[in-house]
């Protein structure tokens, strides 16, 4: 049974059938679940989660859609209220949605039945991507095996706490651990914190409350900051140390006349103890969805900056009284209630300048808060029934102000004009010309830094709002996806960067998430890496996040799967070819112009991951034969000679290497060649320089040179043009990450912009294939390493043969990942290479 087996006319008699068959198959899954729960405790998780699937799933589970069945259109009679009606693709869509589950679940079941018996399955046993009939056989039959085996030891926890090393001690004692509370309960603890004002001594008292039947007064969140020598409260009459910022505020958010109980999870839950802090992670979600009332801290007042009169400076305060308003500049419903008033749709004038100005530059100053970067703030601002409340700057306001907010910025952006008006036309008595001019220019910038930093965060996507950002329930409820819009978000514990999201799934995917702070990150990001390759089917994010063996070098011979991703953080979205902003090499990498083209076949790929080996179809391309370390590019006055020599040197080798295999015509390169060559790099760096018309002397020079003798059969002035200025603009482009633009206009920053660019990548590690391909490595690499195209992912990796002990290769060939890569040769070229390759399959270790 395919996921996608119903054609496109859902007739009722085929959804019920697929309906049914789901079920069959769920009860296959929980069998074999219940029977591995008898055996062993490690396998509780999958079993809470398909009960989730068939019983609940937020009342949308499989039991729930018999429900669903009986309130179809076409099965009820004309007098029925349409309303209360589902139609049969309605229906239809979360039938699929249900196969996906399912998918989700069955992959979990088949990874943790490998790892807990150690078992390794071949390259025949793989399952058809998207079949779950294939996925349950294998289920089957690997249960069937491990009845046979004994399960391996459980992963102990670290020797050490990644907190003990950043926490201060403190005298408190925790009186017991919320782990071993009684089976059926999911108790927590509440800060009720005694009334107090200014600096006097906050005093505090711990009180065990019960998430079925108690409530939950308030819910605080915050981000922890950097550890520092911290401030001590009293709990219960014991001294317990918290850190400078939630000291601050506690002091600010203590009534004076009486006690204020809230969840504060630094001190509600005892960070020492894992088993704890899994167990009360796992109840986040319901801690947050039930709290009356969460309040989001962005700071109370901070130390005031003076005024600038530089109008690109994005955070620093405007004039007082700016445009003649008496609102506060951070007052932010202050500012939305005169917005309110304002018509756009009129010709602008100063109240619409200033006024807009002044909320665009209140919005970016409360998104630049290091609160918007936190992994865990998501789901504290997701989950609360009540949209939460912000404190910014002394100033309150909810969450639905701020959605407000966002959405009248997107107004301003629209009725932004074009060509703003004269100014004499906006300027008025209480705005002279200088404020104006500076008004319109700082409108531009803000209106540039809001929609390169700030309308696309993921927040405002999962926190119900603005209509036009919602977001398909298929995006949400992928772990891919949440991972991948996450990847720039940072959290105190690697680990985090995975558990964090468990809340935002249906229920039933996110106990796949099993919360262990017992299992080491490399454990828990191998898991998430299996999880996303077999339910997604896909490697696309292995051009968002680094290898786990390129954060860890030292790793890349080490035993353990190579495939498994750093989910730890990614500035894989800082790329623009456009602009002098900052551009990552991992920016680079990530846009899809750079991608390696998709082969035909790639329609039927290949993508499975056990707990050792990732099976994947794709293309050995070529063998690298020559590497070396970029030199140093960085800013300086001889960077771009330097650059271009480099340049310069590379296309020498790339050549040499080329026309030096068998067949080809010439054994090495001629003088004159190496002189040309030098010329087009000369002339691309100083055409990216703003000098363009050294390309067109080189261009002519090329017409004009007489040919040389020896290349009189095989080249002609057009073939020394296209191999030499074609090849020396790839490469260019390449090791200054995509600045195409240089050889089309001139521009006073283009010095500048190469310069930076050329900065990323200086002392990274470049190859040249023995078919004179160019490209830089993400790792070290050797000679004789492998550069291939996996069907399922859009970069290019570098793959290691796996020789046994006595230095021979297996039966069945295996490769490690040893980095990935970037190539200066271009799609379109390299499609009509691949196009000659044949497919095979990897077996990555």
């Amino acid at each position: 049974m395919s996921s996608s087996t119903l054609a496109d006319e859902k007739s009722i008699p085929d959804i019920t059938g697929f309906h049914a068959a789901l079920l069959e198959r769920s009860q296959t899954v929980r069998d074999i679940v219940d029977e591995l729960c008898q055996r062993d405790s490690r396998f509780r998780f999958i079993r809470d989660s398909i009960h989730e699937f068939i019983m609940d799933d937020g009342k949308a589970g499989l039991i729930f859609g018999v429900i669903g069945l009986m309130h179809v259109r076409e099965l009820r009679p004309a007098a029925s209220d349409p309303t209360q009606l589902q139609s049969p693709e309605v229906l239809w869509e979360i039938q699929q949605s249900s196969a996906t589950t399912l998918m989700d679940i069955i992959c979990a079941l088949i990874y943790e039945i490998l790892d807990a018996f150690n078992i390794d399955i071949t390259i025949d046993q793989v399952p058809q991507k998207g079949n779950i009939d294939h996925h349950v056989e294998l289920a089957q039959d690997l249960h069937k095996q491990s009845k046979n085996l004994p399960l391996t030891p459980v992963e102990s926890a670290p020797s050490k706490n990644p907190l003990d090393d950043k926490q201060e001690r403190y005298t408190y004692q925790y009186p017991d651990s919320l782990a071993l509370s009684s089976k059926g309960s999911k108790m927590i603890r509440v800060l009720r914190i005694a009334p107090g004002s200014g600096q006097s001594c906050i005093e505090c008292h711990l009180e065990v409350r019960d998430l079925y039947v108690d409530q939950v007064d308030e819910a605080l969140s915050y981000v922890w900051g950097k550890c520092r020598k911290g401030r001590a409260i009293w709990i219960d009459g014991d001294i317990f140390q918290v850190n400078e910022n939630l000291y601050e505020i506690l002091i600010s958010l203590r009534h004076s006349h009486a006690p204020r109980t809230i969840w504060v999870d630094a001190i509600c839950i005892n960070q020492l103890d894992l088993n704890e802090k899994a167990q009360q992670v796992r109840h986040m979600d319901e801690i947050y969805s039930r709290a009356n009332k969460t309040i989001i801290w962005l700071g109370g007042q901070t130390p005031g900056l003076l005024p600038t009169d530089d109008p690109c400076d994005i955070f620093a305060p405007l004039p007082l009284r700016f445009g003649g308003h008496q609102v506060d500049q951070y007052d932010l419903v202050g500012i939305l209630a005169k917005v309110h008033e304002l018509a756009l749709d009129i010709p602008w004038n100063t109240e619409n300048l200033t006024l807009g100005m002044m909320l665009i530059h209140c919005v970016n100053a409360i998104m630049s808060n290091e609160w918007w970067k936190r992994v865990w703030t998501i789901q504290e601002a997701v989950l609360p029934k009540e949209h939460p409340h912000f404190m910014f700057r002394g100033y309150e306001f909810t969450f639905r102000d701020l959605l407000y907010a966002i959405d009248s910025v997107f107004r301003f952006g629209r009725c932004w004009p074009t060509e703003p008006s004269n100014i004499t036309e906006l300027q008025d008595n209480l705005m002279p010309e200088k404020a104006v001019e500076f008004a319109l220019a700082a409108f531009a910038f803000q209106l540039a830094y809001w929609q390169k930093n700030n309308w696309r965060h993921l927040l405002p996507f999962l926190r119900p709002g603005l209509e036009h950002w919602k977001l398909p329930s298929s995006s949400r409820s992928s772990i891919h996806f949440l991972l991948d819009q996450t990847s720039y978000y940072k959290s105190t514990d690697p680990r985090d960067k995975y558990f964090a999201l468990q809340a935002l799934l249906p229920k039933s995917k996110g106990k796949l998430m099993y919360v262990d702070y017992t299992k080491s990150k490399e454990t828990i990001f191998r898991h998430a890496t299996a999880r996303c390759y077999n339910t997604d089917g896909n490697l696309e994010m292995t051009t968002t996040f680094k290898l786990l063996i390129e954060s860890q070098p030292a790793m890349c011979d080490v035993p353990g799967p190579s495939w498994v991703q750093d989910f730890t953080y990614s500035d894989a979205r800082y790329h623009d070819s456009d602009t002098s902003r900052i551009v990552t090499f991992g920016g680079y990498l990530c846009n899809k112009n750079n991608w390696q083209p998709e082969h035909p076949s790639a329609q039927n790929c290949i993508c499975f991951a056990t707990p050792s080996t990732l099976f994947c179809s794709g293309f050995s391309i070529d063998v690298i034969r020559f590497m070396e370390i970029i030199p140093d590019l960085r800013d300086n006055d001889h960077s771009l000679k330097r650059l271009c020599t480099f340049v310069k040197d590379v296309q020498v080798r790339q050549n040499w290497m080329k026309w030096n295999q068998p067949g080809n015509y010439e054994k090495a390169l001629s003088e004159n060649e190496i002189s040309l060559i030098e010329s087009v790099c000369i002339a691309l760096c100083d055409s990216a320089m703003g000098h363009l018309e050294r390309m067109h002397e080189l261009k002519a020079a090329f017409n004009e040179s007489p040919l040389d003798e020896r290349l009189d059969q095989r080249l002609h002035r057009h073939l020394f043009n296209l191999i030499y200025l074609k090849q020396g603009i790839n490469n260019m482009n390449l090791f200054t990450l995509g600045e195409t633009s240089p050889f089309q206009r001139a521009s006073a920053t283009r010095e500048n912009i190469m310069r930076g660019r050329a900065e990323e990548v200086s002392e990274m590690q470049y190859f040249i294939t023995d078919k004179g391909l160019v490209g830089i490595a993400t790792a070290p690499v050797k000679e004789g390493d492998i550069l291939a195209v996996m069907h399922a992912a859009p970069a290019y990796f570098i793959l290691r043969e796996v020789k046994s002990s006595d230095g021979h290769s297996y039966v069945a060939q295996r490769h490690r990942m040893v980095a990935r890569a970037v190539l200066s040769e271009k799609k379109d070229d390299m499609k009509k290479k691949m196009a000659k390759l044949e497919a095979r399959i990897f077996e990555i270790v």
